[in-house]
């Protein structure tokens, strides 16, 4: 980085431009690699094979991704935040509480559901994701498909590697809340009480 601006350099070639504008979210890659400090600088590797085909969030809200060329390509506007699949072949964003999805490096995403999304994690297959609305219900929706209602009072969301969505309800500062999972869009099932948070 220099400034706000992003750059690509490729086995010590000229450097590539890929953003004007700072980056706030870089493909899956945040908590991944290893940092590495040296006097005043840092290094952190990440363990991918190549920058290009990586999709990134601007400060000013565009989801890109890089293209082969190693050109930033601009798929989408004014975005809140986006979700890939290990694979990257599966892209979701949310946009205004409207969730889009979107398959391979193109610019053509469909809507998944209009439903005031707030939190939102996806299955690794990129086929299906949970969400929390504006009422704090959790709902699933598979790419295709209408949206149901999973639980009331949603106060937490994670998926684990195996398809597990955990989440809290009923939750309060003082006494944590109840712990619960769905699995492929079924019916909740408890696991704990007085959960204070998910990790």
């Amino acid at each position: 980085t220099s400034g706000d601006s992003w750059y690509l350099s490729v086995e010590g070639k000229e450097k590539v431009k890929i953003s004007a504008k700072n980056i706030e979210e870089f493909g899956n890659y945040d908590g991944v690699g290893n940092t590495l400090s040296h006097l005043s600088s840092t290094f952190r590797t990440i363990p991918v094979e190549t920058f290009a085909k990586q999709y990134f969030l601007r400060s000013d809200g565009d989801l890109c991704y890089i293209n082969k060329k190693l050109e930033s390509v601009t798929v989408a506007e004014d975005v809140d935040g986006f979700l890939a699949t290990p694979s990257y072949d599966v892209i979701y964003y949310v946009d205004n509480g409207t969730i889009y999805r979107g398959e391979g490096y193109k610019d053509k995403f469909k809507k998944v559901a209009d439903d005031d999304a707030e939190d939102m994690v996806i299955t690794r297959d990129g086929n299906a994701c949970y969400y929390i609305n504006e009422d704090d219900e959790l709902m699933y929706v598979k790419k295709t498909g209408k949206a149901k209602k999973i639980a009331d009072d949603v106060n937490d969301l994670e998926m684990t590697h195996d398809g597990y969505a955990l989440f809290l309800t009923d939750y309060s500062a003082t006494n944590g809340g109840t712990l619960c999972y769905s699995r492929n869009g079924g019916k909740k099932k408890v696991i704990s009480e007085d959960v204070s948070f998910i990790s």
